[in-house]
């Protein structure tokens, strides 16, 4: 039985959290630091490299990381391990051979100039992601967590380094990345003592293809995923040039204060979802967290929509300043986008890899379309638009899927108060006035507060019991 199975949802939250505000705000913070460096359409034109490179890598990988935690999550035996581990890093390895192969073919096109720095970059990011799964199913989280805290503490200290002292821009972004990448390898590869865990003779056929046999279809359904984020960009870039590229980069940013809050709770979710899938209980507790889970990530959200505006006359150079006029679109395209991700683990708990293909490749589909369409009529508007239409699919589809396997109902009630709150606080922004943005966000926190008075009561009556006894709001 896996070391995670007993772990309490509250504990691997905080661990958790831990690490992903370290490593989510170090990245948050060096990319607004890189406006001042660069130009619009310099960042536009990285924000392309970092979209090739997240197309790259599940192709790259096979998604074998996947494979690795759903296995280990079930036994994290030192014999378990060692037969996940050695199959997976056989695997990998072929792949990214035939992958060099492919670069090498390629390198005297023009078009590819970097490809090698590409290639290194996936090939090192390749196994620092399946060295990160295989310490975290093996119980070694503090390790996963340190691991993700020293890449990015190196690459912010090289990126900024290399703007601040060099002439490079782009290309010292990029090698940054890499020499991150090399050193945080080597890094969980020898904390992790990962070298005892690999041993060519356990090599086994059958588990081999029992491990891409979950892997591979979880290719078309990150790649999906990559076309609701990312694939727009080529639309921006054929449409309406590099510089709108470069603020649609800078406008992504600011939702991602979300996405740092609810990747905290996945992943501590995706564990503990797992470890009670046969609990006779689990839709009745899936059911509660949702609900809680739904109020919080308002709650984020209405926050940064009411201060993104104010945040942004600091955080940004002035030529980037009205990226904030599309952050309400892409907050409400989050949403759906953390609501789907919550719903996706009654997948993994049922192994129906196939069923998460569907959902993310029905939401890529309508977002390549959808900005196909609209981009060209109202820009970066239409990009927004295209983003949002194609994770709300996600979303619908996979709670009706949940619903099916759990019962779970979904609680419109609670979510359409919320979502008129932020459609209002998000209308009152446009107004651009400073002290109406002040009053927006006073009223909308009194709101807040108002709406979640019972959890906010609860929280303290835990954590401060004495002097609570009597309180009742």
């Amino acid at each position: 039985m896996s070391s995670q199975s007993g772990k309490p949802l509250l504990n691997l939250t905080l661990l958790y959290t831990v690490g992903n505000l370290a490593t989510r705000l170090i990245n948050f913070g060096l990319v607004f630091v890189t406006t001042f460096y660069l130009t619009k359409e310099e960042v536009g034109d990285y924000d392309l490299f970092v979209i090739s490179l997240s197309l790259l890598t599940p192709i790259a990988t096979l998604q074998l990381a996947e494979s690795a935690l759903r296995w280990l999550i079930e036994d994290s035996s030192p014999e378990k391990a060692k037969k996940v581990f050695s199959n997976i890093l056989i695997l990998l390895t072929l792949c990214l051979s035939v992958m060099g192969l492919v670069f090498a073919g390629l390198k005297y096109l023009d078009w590819l100039s970097n490809e090698f720095k590409l290639y290194a970059l996936v090939f090192f990011q390749s196994y620092f992601i399946v060295f990160q799964q295989i310490v975290r199913g093996i119980g070694k989280n503090k390790l996963f967590v340190a691991s993700s805290i020293l890449y990015s503490f190196l690459y912010a200290i090289l990126a900024v380094s290399s703007l601040y002292f060099t002439n490079t821009k782009i290309d010292g972004l990029i090698w940054a990345n890499i020499i991150g990448s090399i050193f945080t390898c080597t890094y969980l590869f020898f904390a992790g003592g990962l070298s005892s865990y690999f041993s060519i003779s356990t090599f086994s056929k059958h588990l081999s293809l029992s491990l891409l046999k979950y892997s591979i279809p979880l290719i078309p359904n990150t790649l999906s995923w990559w076309a609701i984020a990312s694939a727009n960009r080529f639309f921006i870039l054929a449409y309406c040039g590099k510089a709108a590229n470069g603020i649609f980069s800078i406008s992504q940013k600011i939702p991602t204060i979300l996405l740092i809050f609810t990747s905290i709770f996945y992943q501590a979710w995706q564990e503990k979802s797992i470890s009670i899938a046969t609990d006779k209980n689990s839709g009745k507790y899936h059911a509660e967290v949702f609900e809680l889970y739904i109020r919080i990530m308002f709650t984020i959200t209405i926050g940064i929509v009411t201060t993104s505006r104010i945040l942004l006359k600091f955080l940004v150079s002035p030529q980037f300043f009205e990226s904030w006029k599309y952050t309400s679109i892409l907050l409400l395209g989050v949403i759906f986008n953390s609501l789907s991700s919550f719903l996706g683990t009654s997948y993994l708990n049922k192994k129906d890899t196939k069923g998460a293909m569907f959902s993310s490749i029905s939401g890529g589909v309508i977002t390549v379309f959808s900005s196909w369409i609209l981009i060209p009529i109202y820009g970066l508007y239409g990009a927004g638009f295209g983003i949002l239409f194609g994770y709300f699919i996600v979303f619908a589809i996979r709670n009706y899927d949940a619903y099916k396997f759990y019962g779970i109902k979904f609680p419109s009630g609670l979510f359409l108060t919320f979502m008129v709150l932020f459609l209002v606080s998000s209308s009152i922004n446009y107004l651009e006035n400073m002290y109406v943005d002040f009053a927006n966000i006073v009223f909308s926190t009194a709101i807040l507060l108002w709406m979640n008075k019972k959890v906010i009561t609860g929280l303290l009556q835990k954590f401060l019991p004495g002097r609570l006894k009597t309180f009742n709001p």
